[in-house]
């Protein structure tokens, strides 16, 4: 399960920040940036950034020096717990470069006007406002306006930074708010700003996670509506005069990193100026984007794997073993790994391991289950005692969780994982290496069951698990109870049973999984199967009405030399109850099938899969192979054709015209409703 669109992207992201704030504590070091290289550029940079930490540490000392006086203040604990607002996919309204860039001053006198309504300039930097005293807003102490960024160095950051997407430029309008107080500037940015009309669209709080090198600050994305009512992106930043001040003190020793910085990155395979422009943009980001990065790079966009991940820091956590960055890397990479961490954890001794020896049979019974089975029919069929049952719902409660007292699967990946059954698009690498099931094993043991169940003492609470899939069971736990199978698909008195419990399409499904049993060298004769479903088929209609009542009566009326027939007359129910029919028609009948409309129908189609009929307002949609009505679309008015079109992978489109004049189509395979390409119409 892989993020698509961008809306999941974000969730995506928003779940991983929230398991990083949780549980991965510590600081970004010169090793964990290094790791984020080989992770994210595949470059081995093992040793040669060590130089960087000394001055890395004495900036930070600086800024720790600031935060340590703040940590007392009021209003300090209040600006850790304001919440980051993130979003990935946010750009400017036009992604033409000209149109942003021309757009940018409005959007700075904007802005500006808003934070004072007079500013002047700093008589020692040309390109640097202030407001005039008093004239700020009464939430604002102090502001920067370094004016618009410059259009050389926007033009290389759109081509460098952006791929040159010009909507990604949102720091052309920008200011800087000073604070002379944590309680003042948690005011100004969780009141102020709002009430002036200035919408917050992003938030980045480096006070609750600050860079590597110990810097902090508030860095937010604004909407500035513009006269043309097109909201323009712009940046702002927050800060107190200590910070600012400590970062005057603290730019010697980043002066030191970036002239270090070039020569570290030449003689890579990745470009030298890409490779400092990682390693700076780690340098300037919070500890929690770190973290979140690296859990990205685990998870490989896989929610699943997030979630799994998030269980088990939480039983780390639990356990006393909490995560810092340097133990990111040693974190289970993808579902193969993080589900090989769970069943070690909950067998650590593997396959010899005795709890693992109770849970496999009963893995392999929820593997090969048709639905989620109950906790009470599977102790039954597993034999277990009441002991046996606690060891193996405590092992298996993660990944095949039990709710409203059945088994469920946590994903069916954990499946394909202990089978080996992993398809080519499976976000799974590969089967488990230690702890493997079989399916036929649990096909077996409920087809033991089946039998056991049919042949004694019922279950009520099981009956209808039986009665819909027991014959399946029979057919996919091969050798003899295949041809157990056959029997049962023949039996006049089950299929009453089933009909009347309202299970008809099931009956189809069945013949199916017989007729592939055969093609995989089972000993199957179906040919007293095939004619039990022609039956079925023939009278669809009568059999959904009456259900099981109206078998006799209409096998009764079936050729002599037939299986149903001569099933009828085994069971000597009809001799005291019917009359003999003595000018039946003794050819047998060669419809397969009787598909049962509302109203007239007025057309039909059949592709490879499917059949559709129209009648009616209603196309209704049946699987060809065993008349199960999967789909019923409704039209404005009545339906006047119907075709459908099918390849060999299933892709195709069913159509259909109607009275008023519309075409509508639906996918084939997803019976979804298509909407053509605009280019198409």
């Amino acid at each position: 399960m892989s993020y698509g669109p961008p809306v999941a992207l974000y969730a995506f992201q928003v779940y991983l920040r929230n398991i990083a704030r949780k549980h991965v504590q510590g600081e970004v070091n010169a090793t964990d940036i290094e790791k984020a290289v080989k992770r994210e550029l595949g470059i081995d940079l093992t040793g040669k950034l060590a130089e960087l930490q000394e001055p890395m540490d004495k900036s930070k000392a600086i800024y720790d020096r600031v935060r340590e006086q703040l940590r007392t203040t009021d209003g300090f604990q209040e600006l850790l717990e304001v919440p980051e607002e993130r979003n990935a996919d946010l750009t400017q309204a036009s992604d033409e470069f000209d149109t942003v860039y021309k757009q940018a001053p409005k959007a700075q006198q904007r802005l500006t006007s808003l934070i004072a309504s007079e500013w002047q300039a700093n008589p020692n930097m040309e390109n640097l406002r202030h407001p005039v005293p008093s004239k700020q807003q009464p939430w604002v102490d102090s502001a920067d306006d370094p004016g618009v960024k410059g259009e050389l160095r926007s033009r290389e950051k759109m081509q460098n930074d952006y791929d040159n997407h010009a909507n990604k430029l949102k720091d052309l309008a920008r200011s800087t708010l000073r604070y002379k107080g944590c309680r003042r500037m948690h005011d100004g940015l969780t009141t102020g700003l709002p009430g002036a009309g200035i919408k917050v669209l992003t938030l980045k709080n480096k006070y609750a996670f600050p860079t590597p090198m110990g810097y902090s600050d508030f860095n937010l994305c604004v909407g500035i509506e513009l006269d043309d009512q097109v909201e323009y992106v712009a940046e702002m930043q927050l800060n107190l005069d200590e910070m600012i001040e400590a970062k005057n003190e603290a730019h010697i020793h980043y002066e030191v990193v970036r002239k270090r910085l070039p020569e570290l990155c030449t003689g890579t395979k990745v470009d030298p100026g890409e490779l400092e422009a990682f390693i700076v943009g780690r340098l300037n980001s919070s500890a929690l984007d770190a973290a979140v990065a690296a859990l990205s790079a685990k998870a490989d966009g896989l929610f699943l794997y997030a979630h799994l991940l998030a269980q088990h820091l939480d039983t780390e956590a639990e356990a006393g073993r909490a995560i810092d960055f340097a133990g990111l890397d040693a974190l289970p990479t993808g579902l193969d790994e993080v589900y090989a961490v769970n069943f070690h954890r909950a067998f650590p001794t593997g396959a010899d391991d005795a709890a693992w020896k109770d849970a496999r049979p009963l893995i392999e019974l929820i593997a090969a289950a048709m639905e989620p089975i109950t906790q009470v029919m599977a102790a039954a069929l597993l034999g277990w005692d009441a002991a046996q049952q606690e060891r193996v719902l405590e092992a298996t409660a993660l990944l095949f969780p039990v709710r409203d007292g059945k088994f469920h699967v946590f994903h069916k990946t954990a499946v394909d994982w202990l089978t080996g059954e992993i398809t080519a698009d499976s976000s799974l690498k590969s089967r488990s290496d230690v702890f493997r099931v079989e399916r036929r094993n649990g096909h077996a043991t409920l087809a033991t069951g089946f039998v056991a169940w049919r042949g004694g003492p019922r279950s009520g609470e099981d009956a209808s698990y039986w009665l819909q899939h027991g014959i399946a069971h029979l057919c996919r736990a091969e050798g003899r109870a295949v041809e157990a199978a056959t029997v049962y698909a023949t039996d006049l008195a089950f299929l009453r049973e089933r009909l009347s419990a309202g299970y008809l399409s099931v009956l189809g499904k069945d013949f199916v999984e017989l007729r592939e049993a055969a093609q995989r060298g089972e000993a199957v004769d179906l040919s007293d199967a095939a004619q039990t479903k022609a039956f079925v088929g023939k009278h669809r209609g009568v059999l959904q009405h009456q259900k099981g009542a109206a078998v006799s009566q209409l096998a009764s009326q079936e050729p002599d030399d037939s299986v149903v027939f001569r099933a009828w007359k085994a069971e000597g129910l009809g001799e005291a109850r019917m009359l003999a029919w003595r000018n039946k028609p003794q050819a047998r009948d060669p419809c397969l099938a009787s598909l049962v409309h509302s109203s007239a129908v007025s057309s039909a189609a059949v592709s490879r899969t499917r059949i559709v009929g129209g009648a009616g307002k209603v196309v209704a949609v049946y699987n060809r192979e065993t008349e199960e009505l999967l789909e019923e679309f409704a039209g404005s008015s009545d339906v006047k054709g119907v075709a459908i079109w099918e390849n060999e992978s299933g892709q195709g489109l069913i159509v259909a015209g109607f009275e008023d004049g519309t075409i509508k189509a639906w996918d084939a395979g997803t019976l979804a409703h298509h909407i053509p390409h605009p280019a198409q119409s």
